[in-house]
């Protein structure tokens, strides 16, 4: 094993949702998949299965809270 890399095992999403929003990019790139979403670029099913090849499991609870903002963005288009 990598002794850089290390698999953490927790029964508390949230510590993964902290980890993963804690990164000061997650936003950014979080606006950019949504303009991408409700221009027509791309579908979210399609921004799912990206992460799924990488091996990456996005949070529930963050997986709705993109579904919901892109749905109140097509909503004030």
């Amino acid at each position: 094993m990598n002794p850089i890399c290390h698999q953490f095992f927790t029964r508390h999403p949230n510590i993964i949702r902290a980890v993963i929003t804690g990164k000061k990019s997650w936003g950014l790139h979080l606006n950019m998949w949504i303009d991408g979403v409700v221009e027509g670029s791309f579908r979210i099913q399609e921004f799912i299965d990206d992460f799924n090849q990488h091996g990456i499991k996005i949070p529930d609870s963050l997986l709705q809270d993109f579904k919901n903002r892109v749905y109140k963005k097509m909503m004030n288009k």
